[in-house]
């Protein structure tokens, strides 16, 4: 059964070619622009790639670690423009431009596939 992977991206262009690699790589991609409508997909997929303000203006970190029991369970590669210290651990950074073999070691390594 392929691995579900819910991206969050405001962004319709570069939504766009993030699935593209996520899904020639073999993943199922459920999309969504806002927090809110990731909210359907969450219980579904196994992990999250998401631009760092896509959810409720804060950053995937907080929503993750704090309060969003939707998304409590998923492990996230946030996409950033100023790169960070991983400081959670079911969380990875990736500085913006994204190159996608960068982006499918990180989603490999969150879901523990080498």
């Amino acid at each position: 059964m392929p691995t579900e992977i819910l991206l969050i991206d405001p962004d319709t262009i570069t939504r766009r070619l993030l699935k593209y690699h996520l899904q020639r790589a073999g993943y199922v991609v459920h999309e969504a622009l806002s927090g809110e409508v990731a909210l359907d997909y969450a219980s579904r997929s196994s992990v999250v790639v998401a631009d760092e303000a896509a959810l409720w203006g804060v950053t995937m970190e907080s929503a993750i670690g704090i309060g969003a029991k939707q998304f409590a369970h998923l492990p996230a590669l946030i996409l950033t423009n100023v790169p960070h210290k991983n400081e959670h651990a079911k969380c990875t950074y990736l500085a913006k431009p994204v190159r996608a073999v960068h982006m499918l070691h990180c989603v490999a390594a969150l879901i523990g596939v080498d």
